[in-house]
């Protein structure tokens, strides 16, 4: 059975495929060039990142003749803002600092969709943090627990080692008591017979 997420791209994989910016992408979804659905959940008050059926990507990339793709990819570059977050991981701050500074008020959808994704990347790294979270504290309960077997073993161990050495210093006490007293019976033997 496939996923849903089979039968979509992402805006910056269609993106890629097209070979123009995401922003264009964006651009020609809002204009209705190319077929495209919000999804319908809300995250934190955004609307979510736009889902793109691959079929209309696919028959766009075949379709266009190369000379109108690359008119398009020039007309998008100059129509649109294009917006590069900071270098290396990117927060809620960041991203809002770097949306105010950088995309203007008459382009609140593409704010909204960098925002949107923004926000779901940051979740689904959450969740993978979460997951490792909960197998390294798994991990951890079986090494305590291992721990707790091993200390438990040993101390049965010792104990066992203890009674052992006990049963042994009796025993040779034993045979030392009957040594002595064999020592002594030939003696008391020889004792009675010549005595």
């Amino acid at each position: 059975m496939t996923e849903e997420g089979d039968h979509y791209y992402t805006v910056d994989e269609a993106a890629r495929i097209l070979e123009l910016s995401p922003a264009c992408v964006r651009q020609m979804l809002r204009a209705g060039e190319l077929e495209g659905e919000r999804r319908e959940e809300r995250i934190e008050g955004v609307l979510g990142p736009w889902r793109i059926p691959k079929r209309p990507v696919h028959t766009l990339r075949e379709g266009e003749p190369d000379v109108l793709r690359a008119k398009r990819r020039e007309l998008c570059e100059t129509d649109t803002t294009t917006v590069s977050l900071p270098a290396g991981e990117a927060t809620s701050d960041t991203l809002s600092e770097a949306l105010l500074r950088e995309v203007g008020t008459d382009t609140p959808s593409e704010a909204s969709d960098l925002l949107s994704e923004s926000v779901r990347e940051i979740r689904e790294k959450a969740e993978a943090l979460r997951e490792e979270l909960g197998l390294l504290e798994g991990r951890l309960e079986m090494m305590e627990i291992t721990e707790s077997t091993l200390r438990e073993g040993l101390q049965r161990e010792k104990e066992r080692a203890d009674h052992e050495r006990e049963r042994a210093d009796r025993l040779g006490d034993e045979l030392k008591a009957e040594r002595g007293r064999r020592r002594g019976e030939p003696r008391e033997f020889w004792r009675r017979l010549f005595g």
